[in-house]
């Protein structure tokens, strides 16, 4: 990358190898841990929709994975913007704009949530369009309406976590996910199993345990925890949103393309003969995939605690060149904030400083098992 020269003729000792793997394991089983425990919120729904009937399990499977599954897309890759300002911040010591990002991030979310909402009201008659089951369509277009709620939590859900990493509180993230799993299952026991409330309970227990993860999270990041980068709501978060929504329109189709693999699998065995079968089959291998989110979460250079934590311990020790180049895809425009010396959508030449050095540790931490067995071969 034009900018940054990386040595790589280093010499890595065993010793060096250890700590930055003992580093590195730190933040991302707690990621792990986290992605895992909120991945399984949709599979726990669907079995207990599985105990109702098989064209209730098919429904639910076609809500989560094209509708639902569309949502989260979008609305993570909207929230992944922030990786790269709080980053940045991070790196250049302006911890006090992390709040004001996060307030930013979340306007952004919550008015594409209510650009989504049609989607799921109108996810009959679409599913229909793409020549899927009746039945199941119908079942599945009433409960995505049921679960609309889900869509605002995921609105505010990502923007939340990029703040908790950015101050490598990932510890917050496990626990609370850990919890929400425990009052999810409760609450399909109480509601399906004892209530016998059908779709409508695995709907509102979803609801509850999502909003549940948000609130509570909420709740951590405005007590008081975060002097420097949470000092109160503020009206700079309605400033510069053009650039933001650039950068976050940019890095939501990066990421969708990747997850909405599931989206296209599920409508195309739909038109299958024997759909509910079909469907339910391909739907519990899909929900059973919790691999793919470890090694998404393993992705050193896709971790904001990772670089956090890099920046926090070892913050002048890292060997690279610099060159006041800003890299392109940076660029957006060339404005900043008088009032706060934001300048969202690109770095300026001191963030872009502070965010070379952590893509270099970065890198150097991603690459450094590999250059240590190449040493030893």
């Amino acid at each position: 990358m034009e900018g940054v020269l990386i040595s790589t003729d280093q010499v890595i000792t065993l010793k060096q190898f250890v700590d930055e793997s003992k580093k590195t394991w730190e933040i991302a089983a707690l990621a792990i841990h986290t992605a895992v425990f909120q991945y399984s919120i949709a599979f726990i729904s669907s079995a207990f929709a599985g105990h109702i009937g098989d064209l209730e399990l098919a429904a639910v499977s076609v809500s989560e994975n094209v509708f639902e599954g569309f949502v989260y897309g979008v609305m993570l890759g909207m929230g992944s913007a922030l990786e790269t300002l709080c980053g940045q911040a991070v790196g250049a010591s302006k911890s006090h704009m992390l709040g004001i990002y996060m307030q930013r991030s979340c306007i952004i979310t919550f008015v594409t949530a209510l650009c989504l909402v049609p989607v799921c009201v109108f996810s009959s008659p679409l599913l229909q369009l793409f020549r899927q089951d009746k039945e199941i369509s119908e079942v599945a277009g009433k409960f995505s309406v049921w679960v609309l709620p889900h869509i605002f939590a995921y609105a505010f859900n990502f923007p939340i976590q990029k703040f908790l990493l950015s101050q490598t509180k990932v510890w917050v993230m496990t626990i609370i996910s850990a919890v929400a799993i425990v009052l999810h299952l409760r609450l399909n026991i109480v509601f399906i199993s004892w209530l016998k409330m059908g779709l409508v309970g695995v709907a509102l227990a979803g609801n509850i345990s999502w909003w549940f993860i948000v609130i509570v999270q909420f709740v951590y990041v405005t007590s008081g925890r975060f002097p420097e980068g949470w000092t109160s709501f503020s009206l700079l978060a309605f400033k510069s949103l053009t650039s933001f929504i650039k950068l976050s329109l940019a890095s939501a189709v990066m990421l969708c393309l990747e997850l909405w693999y599931y989206t296209a699998v599920i409508l195309m065995v739909g038109d299958l003969k024997n759909p509910k079968i079909v469907v339910d089959s391909i739907s519990i291998c899909c929900l059973s995939t919790w691999s793919a989110w470890s090694f998404y979460e393993l992705k050193p250079e896709n971790n904001l605690a990772l670089h956090s934590v890099i920046v926090m311990r070892n913050p002048d020790s890292f060997s690279y060149r610099h060159s006041t180049a800003v890299p392109e895809w940076a660029s957006v425009n060339g404005e900043v904030d008088k009032d706060t010396g934001d300048n969202p959508g690109i770095m300026d030449e001191e963030m872009n400083f502070a965010a070379k050095k952590i893509r270099y540790e970065a890198w150097r931490t991603s690459a450094m098992p590999m250059q240590f067995f190449k040493q030893r071969l």
